[in-house]
């Protein structure tokens, strides 16, 4: 049976997960966390993004060689973020695809991997806004954001069917139940 026997709850779970994943990693990729204008010259103005990993303007991108020390720790952050995201997403399709690993422990699981997962992004992204001086956050920063709220909406989903998993799994149909007679 597996993904079509799951519960709405699982299905959405996975889809926040995959789509949190899914906007982390492309805002984890992208050079705009920051934008911000300089006057270079004062002969034009050039636009200025800067990334986690790069900083660009209108004449290319260059990668960082001495980051600043939020930088790092936000990148940190958001490496972070993506181990725990991408390991929550791998069990959530486990649980949602198997019959046989529906238990208390893999919703547990899922739960804790999804809150750790979205308080690195949030975190990550906190830090990065917090020591802005002169920059706009870019769309970077924005998915990122959105995809660490997808996480803990995912979590949320992990809780509720938590809840509904019974806490004994049922016997396996190999096992032979035995039974005392009364007489």
């Amino acid at each position: 049976m597996g993904l079509l026997a799951s519960s709405r709850l699982a299905k959405a779970g996975l889809g926040l997960l995959f789509l949190g994943m899914g906007l982390h990693l492309i805002g984890f990729a992208t050079p705009e966390w920051g934008t911000s204008g300089i006057n270079y010259r004062r002969s034009y103005y050039a636009s200025l993004t800067e990334g986690l990993w790069m900083r660009c303007s209108l004449k290319g991108c260059n990668y960082r060689a001495v980051p600043a020390g939020f930088v790092i720790v936000t990148a940190v952050c958001e490496s972070l973020a993506l181990l725990t995201v991408l390991a929550g997403f791998l069990v959530q399709c486990v649980y949602t695809c198997s019959d046989s690993k529906k238990t208390k422990c893999m919703t547990i699981t899922i739960l804790v991997l999804s809150i750790i997962a979205g308080l690195w992004m949030l975190i990550g992204n906190i830090i990065w806004v917090a020591s802005l001086e002169n920059l706009y956050v870019g769309y970077s920063w924005t998915l990122s954001f959105i995809g660490g709220l997808c996480c803990i909406g995912a979590a949320t989903c992990a809780a509720l069917e938590g809840r509904q998993v019974p806490t004994k799994s049922p016997p396996r149909p190999d096992e032979r139940v035995e039974r005392e007679d009364t007489v």
